[in-house]
């Protein structure tokens, strides 16, 4: 483990700017002109500091036909080796005007570094995700013909989205306790390419107020990734195998970002953060 990923990072969004100490960054990114993000004062909140971050339709311009965003990343230079074990902790507030449409929403995503510009459909490897108002989680990996069934005792086949054209399966990890079977109708084939123990507890709902995440990542997609996500200091789920993508094109890094992301034509909305971690232990982050 290097230095970098030993080091714990931490902001609190208190200081009305982003914390040298976090490794957090605003990026100024054509996509990201439909987003803005402000310094509130929370006086609930141990700090005060809570960060908001939200998207409006462009009205005009280049930036109009691409995706809304308005996503804080860790800093380049602070990325960790995308195949090491990473901890992290974020709290998330959702506004009280939160879409409950069809369209496609995500809180916060974990990606691999993508040098090739050929490789930029391929989607986070993890995702917290919103859709009809409900709060869910997925996970991806490649495309195959046949599950992969090298994978060992404990879980259970997951549910999952298969979309060869794109050579992606898309794996649901967790829902809200409002989610239905209307909402599992892309995850419509069972395969242990991702296995799944869950714990008996569902996701808090967008409309129950602060969510603290933590969560354990460490992709691999021959095997041997794992996946812990907690909310309010509940475990949740545990996601293990083929997780994540390899091959040409693809960096050495992975990187969390967190903020509203949407297709253009899809809602404005806002989303409030607080305590951004990150760290090599679960103690370090919680």
């Amino acid at each position: 483990m290097t230095e970098i990923e030993e080091k714990v990072l931490f902001d609190g969004f208190d200081d009305h700017r982003f914390a040298d100490e976090g490794g957090l960054v605003f990026p100024d990114k054509p996509e990201q002109r439909a987003g803005r993000f402000e310094f509130l004062r929370d006086e609930d909140r141990v700090g005060n500091g809570i960060l908001r971050l939200s998207v409006q339709t462009p009205k005009s311009g280049p930036q109009s036909n691409l995706c809304k965003r308005a996503e804080v990343w860790e800093r380049y230079g602070a990325m960790t080796s995308y195949q090491t074990g990473t901890w992290y902790g974020i709290s998330v507030r959702f506004c009280s005007d939160y879409p409950k449409d069809s369209e496609r929403y995500m809180i916060a995503q974990w990606k691999r570094e993508i040098v090739s510009q050929d490789l930029t459909r391929l989607s986070p490897f993890l995702a917290l995700r919103l859709r009809r108002g409900k709060l869910f989680v997925t996970a991806e990996t490649h495309f195959r013909d046949e599950g992969a069934r090298f994978l060992g005792a404990g879980g259970t086949p997951s549910k999952m989205w298969v979309r060869p054209q794109w050579g992606q399966m898309r794996a649901l990890l967790a829902t809200d306790d409002r989610w239905t079977d209307d909402d599992d109708i892309d995850f419509s084939e069972l395969r242990p390419d991702i296995l799944i123990e869950s714990y008996g507890r569902s996701l808090p709902n967008p409309d129950s107020g602060w969510i603290d995440f933590i969560v354990f990542v460490r992709p691999d997609p021959r095997g041997r990734g794992c996946i812990l996500l907690y909310a309010n200091g509940n475990l949740i789920v545990k996601a293990t195998g083929c997780i994540g993508y390899e091959g040409e094109g693809l960096g050495p890094k992975k990187y969390f970002k967190f903020g509203p992301y949407c297709d253009v034509q899809a809602a404005d909305w806002a989303l409030e953060f607080d305590n951004f971690r990150r760290g090599p232990t679960f103690e370090s982050v919680s």
